[in-house]
């Protein structure tokens, strides 16, 4: 997919809006894009993507299929229209769109990306991070996609990487609200994790010194 310069700068200060957390800023970004390509899939799927941070799902699911009937194969498109249909509780229409995605070739990083954020919707966390793995390894400074690594992480409890992940992703941008946020949360974890290690170890000692 090419684009004009102009769109171009657009599309990336949407999506600079979206990791800063500044979600109406990110939509009229994109409706001013859409004013210059109404028809251009990454405008449409922008716009989908920020109606899904505001939380409005009916109209991501719109925008993410028109995006996808000018380009059937759009991975990322596929991913966030199924992930707003899962949160509309709208299963079977959720599970197709996770289905198609996993029956398509990643051709770049952002579909590597797409594909990990479909199995991590599936609840497939490890398989999740093979495919967040090859993004990175294709796109090293691709934040988004250290990011949702630590995602995939935390959920395995592997706190210390997810950790790790958070950190690579503010160090590539300072400004990822979301990765700020999950960071915090990985530290609560672990801090809880290792408080619960030291309860363990010294129950232990307890028990083996009544036995004594």
């Amino acid at each position: 997919m090419t684009v004009s310069p102009n769109l171009s700068e657009l599309l990336q200060q949407g999506h600079d809006q979206l990791d800063g957390g500044n979600y109406h800023q990110a939509l009229d970004t994109f409706y001013q894009a859409a004013a210059l390509e109404a028809q251009n899939p990454q405008v449409l799927y922008g716009l989908g993507l920020a109606c899904y941070r505001l939380e409005q799902y009916q109209d991501a699911i719109g925008y993410c299929s028109q995006a996808l009937i000018i380009e059937p194969n759009y991975i990322l498109a596929l991913a966030r229209r199924g992930l707003a249909y899962k949160q509309l509780e709208q299963t079977q229409l959720a599970q197709a769109d996770f289905e198609q995605v996993i029956a398509l070739t990643p051709q770049d990083a952002e579909d590597w990306h797409g594909k990990g954020i479909t199995l991590w919707a599936l609840e497939q966390y490890e398989d999740a991070i093979v495919y967040y793995n090859k993004a990175i390894e294709i796109k090293p400074d691709y934040h988004r996609a250290w990011y949702s690594c630590g995602l995939a992480l935390e959920q395995l409890r592997r706190y210390e990487d997810a950790l790790t992940s958070f950190n690579k992703a503010i160090e590539i941008n300072p400004d990822y609200c979301h990765a700020w946020n999950d960071k915090g949360m990985a530290l609560s974890n672990l801090s809880r994790y290792r408080r619960c290690d030291l309860i363990a170890i010294l129950a232990t000692r307890w028990r083996s010194q009544v036995s004594d």
